[in-house]
């Protein structure tokens, strides 16, 4: 579940990337702006399984 959008502006976002990502982390979507149009959105990424990782892997060995 993604929390409140934050929009923020490029120097702020500078001086405060660290502070950001720990939002991001907690699951919010933070949009970097420069001149009021959006550059880059922080998005967190979505929980994986372990064997999600492993899978195309997994295919090939027992393919062989």
């Amino acid at each position: 579940m993604v929390m409140a959008t934050r929009s923020v502006a490029v120097l702020e976002a500078e001086s405060q990337f660290s502070a950001l990502l720990a939002e991001v982390e907690a699951g919010a979507e933070v949009r970097i702006t420069r001149r009021g149009r959006t550059v880059v959105r922080l998005v967190p990424e979505p929980a994986r399984l372990a064997s999600e990782l492993v899978e195309p892997f997994w295919s090939e060995t027992v393919a062989e």
